[in-house]
């Protein structure tokens, strides 16, 4: 009897004062890929045009996946990844996004689509990160560009900037 009351007892208490539930959130965010947001600076151009490209990433913010949809001119991509770092630092690799599996649409123009079931995600203690703009896409070419720099700097950079 004593345990069948308390177990009432604490039934009750926990419907009266029941635990904020955490959901999950669904965000967009868009970037706008230039050689000047690499560091250092990259001076890719494919056949005479400056590389650029767009994306625009859409997060579950519990989970971390997400799905995103990435245009860019560079040629031939070798590597993408999204990064952890602020505008005009270099950061670290938080998500490895397989430019191989990129799709051309021609004149040096190729898509790259990442759906939610493809099981990719961003580390949820990372979120803030995200939605403070402190994430970036990065492109690096595998055709022959120019830079100003020997090194593995990056051809293209967009960070990631939350839609309102």
């Amino acid at each position: 009897m004593f345990f069948t009351r308390l177990i009432s007892t604490v039934c009750s208490c926990a419907m009266v004062f029941a635990c904020p539930l955490v959901q999950a959130e669904i965000l967009k965010f868009t970037a706008n890929l230039t050689t000047t947001q690499t560091v250092p600076p990259s001076d890719c151009v494919f056949e005479n045009n400056p590389c650029s490209g767009t994306a625009t990433l859409t997060v579950d913010t519990l989970s971390g996946s997400f799905s995103m949809s990435l245009t860019y001119t560079t040629g031939r991509v070798g590597a993408m990844h999204l990064d952890l770092g602020a505008p005009g630092t270099n950061g670290t690799i938080q998500v490895l996004l397989e430019g191989s599996k990129s799709v051309p649409l021609g004149n040096g123009t190729w898509r790259r689509e990442v759906l939610m079931s493809d099981g990719l995600s961003i580390p949820v203690k990372n979120m803030t990160d995200l939605i403070a703009g402190n994430d970036y896409i990065v492109i690096f070419p595998s055709t022959p560009v120019t830079r100003r720099s020997p090194d593995l700097a990056g051809a293209l950079r967009g960070q990631l900037r939350l839609v309102p």
